[in-house]
């Protein structure tokens, strides 16, 4: 199953969450903060997430493209519920390589066979906003719904390099705790790449406590 797809439900303890993305700092009534327990440093690079939930898509592009700091490693100890931004510049000279990215942490085995690896497009909009957009057939698409079934329709006026963003993803779960989740978000392959990667850890992460 298709983990970035994939709902569960989710009580205040975590123990089971819905992996819906949400805006950083809003909680809704069935959501609450828990206290991070990795260290966090307060200097843009680090952050806590709503429990149960990765960051939204501007958020997370809005990181990606502003944020000039970032941690050379992840932190040791427990990553629960926080995000991490980290130099990603040995996965750029493995891609150019033909091989495949790596976000070494020590929070154990991650269940690479349910690992979904998402790429996307984003076109950028007047005043920071972005708006998904799709490839098909080599041309630029938006895509609408009739009766239940997706079209894609090629834009009049096709963006230019410049204008779209390419957006990697990579979502795992832990072989011991399949509710314990891993996101990696960074751009790539477009005309702005990324020189940081955005690491995720959502959920409560069994045998810690």
């Amino acid at each position: 199953m298709d983990l970035a797809r994939s709902e569960f439900s989710q009580d205040l303890a975590c123990s089971e969450f819905s992996q819906r993305e949400s805006p950083i700092g809003m909680i809704s009534d069935k959501q609450v903060k828990l206290e991070p327990t990795s260290p966090l440093i307060e200097d843009g690079t680090s952050g806590q997430l709503v429990c149960g939930a990765f960051m939204n898509i501007t958020n997370a592009l809005n990181l990606l493209q502003l944020e000039t700091k970032c941690l050379d490693r992840l932190p040791m100890g427990p990553k629960e519920n926080v995000y991490f931004l980290v130099n990603n510049a040995h996965n750029i000279t493995s891609r150019q390589n033909g091989q495949r990215s790596t976000f070494l942490d020590d929070c154990g085995a991650w269940d690479s066979s349910k690992g979904a690896s998402p790429k996307s497009y984003y076109l950028k909009l007047p005043g920071g906003d972005t708006k998904q957009i799709y490839v098909k057939s080599g041309q630029y698409c938006s895509r609408r719904k009739v009766k239940r079934k997706s079209e894609f329709i090629p834009m009049e006026n096709q963006p230019t390099p410049s204008e779209v963003l390419v957006v990697h993803r990579y979502y795992t779960q832990l072989k011991k705790d399949p509710l314990y989740k891993k996101r990696a978000t960074w751009l790539g392959d477009g005309y702005c790449q990324s020189p940081t990667v955005l690491l995720e850890y959502s959920c409560i992460r069994q045998g810690y406590r």
